[in-house]
């Protein structure tokens, strides 16, 4: 009776484990789409271009620095999560496979500018994204480093399993930008 007893408490702690698992898989995964502009994460890189192609506030780019069969390059024109006081914008999609095509990589890439005066406001965005998810990952590391210009950029690391979000914040001392960047990565089977 006694073993039944401890076997079943032991099953519904695992049950739970699970639920609260998926849940916060699940929160994760509406934060990110919230964030992104309501992508999906479980979509091929055609779907994820015909999506933003017709979001009248996304701007399809014309770099040639990017492959287009493996990224979507473009600016949000206007989105409740881009300050109105950035000067630029850029937004970068990726989907990759690797060699045994298995599995795939998902890359969503948002990159905000600042104008020099602005540090605050950098500041302020970075700090917001950073309490805003740092309660859906279970890992987080943070590391600062000097650029090759002198650059201070300061980065915070979220993971949890095969996702990672990486909020970085770059303050330049010299003429340029500030500027805040946003990658969410995921390895997909």
């Amino acid at each position: 009776m006694r073993t039944t007893i401890i076997i079943t408490l032991i099953l519904i702690t695992i049950t739970w484990g699970q639920v609260k698992c998926q849940d916060k898989d699940d929160s994760l995964k509406h934060a990110i789409q919230d964030f992104y502009f309501d992508l999906p994460t479980d979509v091929s890189l055609d779907s994820l271009k015909t999506l933003l192609t017709i979001n009248k506030s996304f701007k399809l780019g014309k770099s040639k620095s990017y492959d287009s069969k493996k990224t979507i390059d473009g600016q949000i024109l206007q989105d409740k999560n881009l300050n109105a006081n950035a000067d630029y914008n850029q937004l970068l999609v990726s989907v990759w496979g690797n060699k045994n095509l298995t599995r795939d990589t998902l890359r969503f890439g948002w990159y905000i500018s600042y104008g020099l005066d602005e540090l605050d406001l950098a500041i302020k965005n970075r700090d917001d994204l950073k309490a805003r998810f740092r309660p859906l990952f279970s890992e987080m590391s943070e590391n600062n480093k000097i650029g090759y210009h002198g650059e201070i950029n300061e980065h915070v690391f979220l993971r949890t399993g095969r996702k990672e979000l990486e909020i970085r914040l770059t303050k330049n001392e010299r003429p340029g930008n500030h500027r805040v960047s946003i990658t969410y990565t995921e390895i997909r089977d």
